[in-house]
């Protein structure tokens, strides 16, 4: 990088300039001795690093001595810079700098198909296993388009390649490009101001940001070294959502709730991620005035029933004024929560996990998690439906604040994009409209708890305990029934703090007086 940075600059020089740099650079040594190669400044009197010196100017220390055995440095005024290995490499490097990907786990992955050549100034070809091995970087290049790029990015960059176009095209196209990226820093900004805020104290808010994992890295069993035997269709999927609340926890900026399920047996639709919404509340210390949610656009995240739902829990929690969704612009939503589950993937790849109960385990025994809930209540919503406004366009904005407004009915409002007013509670011109219908009274609907179907999970259960067969125990068997059988039974009474402080005092043996007991019909 070093080399790469100086010839760059010296190549901006004109031809005057250029021998006079490799004047006053060469005239600056001399041989100290005739048995050693040790370089020293004239003028400050310190040793120079000769391996430094070999790798900036792409020679080595015994031509460099060479080439100034003749006293007349003069006839060395006009030799050409030797263009070295060290140039090409540092080159690439710069340019496979701007067209790296990272992807979940922290790899580095280049885009599918890419041209090695577009990565070199010279008509040498550094190929990218080089590259690898002399940086020690572990490079990837994808062999399909496996992650989803936003459209933006992957248009303007065909059109600012596209050989057909005019020069003025292709430079609009750039210009849109960088007022994109100016964009997406923006936002990036605005999350990350919101959730400082979060943390202190003097504002009253709160930020949550919810994310689902990619199964592949939470398929059961996730073994270092899985048989034949077990087919990846044979595994059993484990969905995990991760609720990240913005507050500090210990040494971590965020407290980072883990929702571990059995992917089959129940919907993952708009009423589940309210219903982890409404658990992640539940856990707070305080109710804020305004919370936050930071959402991908998923359409379990982004409907007219997520948003009814959050307007009845306004209905029901006076101390709750809002909510306001923001929904950063697809193919750029990664945040923290995919930063949490690089960890969590790179972390389970080194161990034998056989059963969902294990899984919790690894989960809980790490210092970033906070809590792990294994069987969430999920409520049903949908019967809310009919009730909601649904006026055109709504979820095609970027932000949607669901509000209770003074005489106590829950309006919405809606911009575009994501915009930074928000970080100072500014008080905009924006429309806002009723979100329920006349007909709906909030104090006559209730949502219904989710029953979890499990039949399915079963048979398939049956089938990856006879791939196993010598692998999985019946123990594991055990594990996975009772783990589907308890899914959607937890009472949330069972989270009253003062009941599990009598329970406690009881199995030490303290008399703890009359605990509270679920009555029998």
């Amino acid at each position: 990088m070093a080399r790469h940075n100086y010839v760059s600059f010296y190549e901006k020089l004109d031809k005057p300039s250029k021998a006079d740099a490799r004047y006053i650079f060469i005239s600056c040594l001399y041989r100290r001795c005739n048995n050693t190669f040790k370089l020293i400044p004239i003028v400050e009197d310190n040793y120079a690093c000769p391996n430094l010196i070999g790798l900036v100017f792409g020679f080595s220390v015994n031509q460099l001595m060479n080439g100034l055995a003749d006293d007349n440095i003069k006839r060395y005024q006009n030799r050409p810079w030797y263009s070295s290995t060290v140039h090409q490499l540092s080159t690439t490097i710069v340019t496979l700098s701007r067209h790296i990907q990272h992807n979940s786990i922290g790899r580095l992955m280049l885009p599918p198909n890419f041209n090695a050549r577009m990565a070199s100034e010279c008509s040498s070809v550094v190929p990218v296993s080089v590259v690898s091995k002399q940086m020690n970087l572990q490079i990837q290049l994808r062999k399909s388009d496996s992650l989803t790029r936003c459209i933006s990015c992957c248009s303007l960059h065909i059109i600012m390649n596209d050989k057909t176009k005019s020069p003025e095209d292709r430079k609009h196209a750039e210009n849109m490009w960088k007022l994109h990226l100016k964009t997406i820093s923006q936002q990036r900004t605005i999350v990350e101001s919101l959730c400082k805020q979060s943390r202190d104290k003097e504002f009253d808010i709160t930020v949550i940001l919810m994310d689902e994992m990619s199964n592949k890295h939470s398929k059961l069993p996730l073994l270092v070294n899985r048989p034949k035997s077990i087919s990846d269709g044979d595994r059993i999927g484990l969905d995990l959502t991760t609720v990240q609340v913005a507050k500090n926890q210990g040494t971590h900026k965020y407290i980072n709730l883990e929702y571990p399920i059995i992917q089959g047996i129940t919907g993952h639709d708009s009423s589940y991620s309210v219903s982890l919404i409404m658990d992640a509340l539940t856990k707070l210390d305080a109710i804020p005035s305004t919370i936050y949610l930071i959402l991908d656009s998923c359409g379990s995240n982004k409907s007219f029933l997520v948003f009814g739902a959050l307007g009845f829990i306004l209905s029901k929690v006076p101390m709750l004024e809002q909510f306001i969704l923001l929904y950063p612009s697809t193919g750029h939503t990664h945040n923290s929560c995919d930063g949490h589950f690089g960890v969590l993937s790179k972390s389970s790849m080194k161990k034998d996990i056989y059963d969902p109960e294990e899984y919790v385990q690894f989960l809980e025994s790490l210092p970033s998690v906070t809590q792990v809930e294994k069987s969430p209540t999920i409520y049903e919503f949908e019967n809310l439906r009919e009730y909601i406004h649904k006026p055109a366009g709504l979820c095609s904005n970027g932000q949607i604040i669901i509000a209770r407004a003074s005489d106590g009915d829950i309006h919405y409002s809606s911009s575009s994009t994501m915009n930074a007013s928000v970080l100072f509670g500014v008080e905009d011109n924006r429309i806002s409209s009723r979100l329920f219908t006349s007909e709906f009274y909030t104090s006559s609907f209730s949502p219904t708890i989710r029953s979890a179907e499990s039949s399915q999970v079963k048979l398939k259960l049956e089938s990856l305990m006879r791939s196993g067969k010598g692998m999985l125990k019946n123990e594991n068997h055990k594990r996975f029934i009772d783990y589907l059988d308890n899914m959607g039974r937890k009472d949330t009474s069972d989270n009253d703090p003062t009941l599990t402080v009598l329970k406690y005092l009881e199995s030490c043996g303290v008399n703890a007086g009359r605990i509270p007991k679920r009555p029998r019909p």
